[in-house]
Parts: C-alpha cells; structure tokens; sequence
C-alpha cells in the first residue's frame, strides 16, 4: 500500500513528497481502526497529522498535549468552522509560500476551502508555524477523529494515570511514546500496509524521513 510519490523541484525540503489518495487514505485508516492495538492508534495519528499538515516526522513525534488548541474562524470568504490547531515549538514544514506539487488538499492564505474534504490553513506572521485542522467529512479520514481514539484507549482502555489538569504541567505530556516503548509498535500491520508501517517505525526510531506526506484531491 502505497501514494504515489513525485519529486518536489522547488522548496524547503529536498524530498520527494508521497500523495495518498483517497481510496488508499481510507483503506489505511480501516486497517488501523479494525486491528484497534495501541500501536495502530499511534499510527493513525501520526498518518493523519503528517498527511494533512505536511509536518515532518521529528516535529510529530515531540508534540505535546500543550501543542494542541480549539479555535474557531470564519471569514467573507467562506463560512465559520471549528478547527484543532497544532503550533509546536519548532516547525520544519515548508510555509504556505514555498512550491507545492498540485492536487493538494490545502487551504490557502485567501481561505479558499475544499468542500467536503480535510481542510488546512498556515498561519501568518507571529503564528507562522501553527497549522489549523478543520474536520473532515469522513471521520474515518479526520484527524480529530484519530486523536480522539487516541487518547481515549490511553485514558479508559489501558487506563493510563490522566495529566494533572489543575496547573499547566499537562501541557508538557508527550503524545508519543518513545522508541523504547514496545506499545508503540505492531508487527500485525507490516503484514497489510507494509511501506506505511515501515515509515511510521522510522519515524518512532527518529530515521530521516523519506517522504514529504500529503493527501492527493483526487
């Protein structure tokens, strides 16, 4: 199970970006949500954060539950809609400015939305390195979808101890694990998504990444 890869000519990354389109975006987040391990929520979210912000894989792999915001924006342009925010310390994604390859599901600087689809924005000025999730028509698809199974086989299924919500000390709690952590892993899915799984565990071991990652509009 694969995107199709191209080569980016002009940016701030030097890799090739690798377009998943919708049939096998779907089938990858069926795999993961059927197999149901923790391993396999970790992976959904990951998929789902880098395919729809272009993140990079180190910068995924610090985020923290501080990282994330709910926020609300409309604009003449389009009509009002709820979105998740990520706004790490350090942002090693190209910016809205840098050359993308076309078929890219992305909101611009002019709020132009993609109807029915999952829809991200790049900030401006000060907030330059916060990108915004709206949610997507297709839960199974939604980033918000994935975080939220996330957090509660975390919390309610393996009945991780919850941060401590009465000071700002949870903001610091990684979402991820880390390569030590066997429960980050799951050999069951190298058996349906062999390259994506493979990827995903680079990421978890900190490798260099060898895709850009992105959802292809058609």
């Amino acid at each position: 199970m694969t995107g199709d890869s191209t080569t980016l000519v002009s940016s701030t990354t030097d890799k090739a970006w690798n377009l998943i389109s919708r049939d096998t975006d779907i089938l990858l987040n069926s795999i993961l949500l059927r197999r149901s391990s923790y391993g396999s929520m970790y992976m959904r979210v990951w998929h789902t954060i880098s395919a729809a912000t272009w993140l990079d894989n180190k910068t995924i792999m610090n985020l923290t539950l501080g990282t994330f915001t709910a926020d609300k924006r409309s604009s003449a342009t389009m009509p009002s809609y709820e979105y998740i925010a990520i706004k790490p310390d350090v942002s090693t994604c190209p910016s809205t400015a840098s050359p993308s390859p076309s078929g890219l599901q992305h909101i611009g600087d002019n709020g132009s939305s993609i109807g029915g689809k999952m829809r991200m924005r790049r900030s401006d000025g000060a907030d330059s390195n916060k990108v915004e999730i709206a949610q997507h028509s297709r839960p199974i698809q939604c980033t918000w979808n994935a975080l939220a199974m996330l957090l509660f086989y975390k919390w309610h299924v393996r009945k991780e101890p919850l941060p401590d919500f009465r000071t700002d000390a949870w903001k610091n709690t990684p979402l991820f694990g880390t390569m030590v952590d066997s429960s980050m892993y799951d050999e069951y899915l190298a058996r349906f998504c062999t390259e994506q799984y493979e990827e995903y565990v680079e990421a978890v071991k900190g490798k260099p990444q060898r895709h850009k990652r992105a959802h292809r509009s058609t």
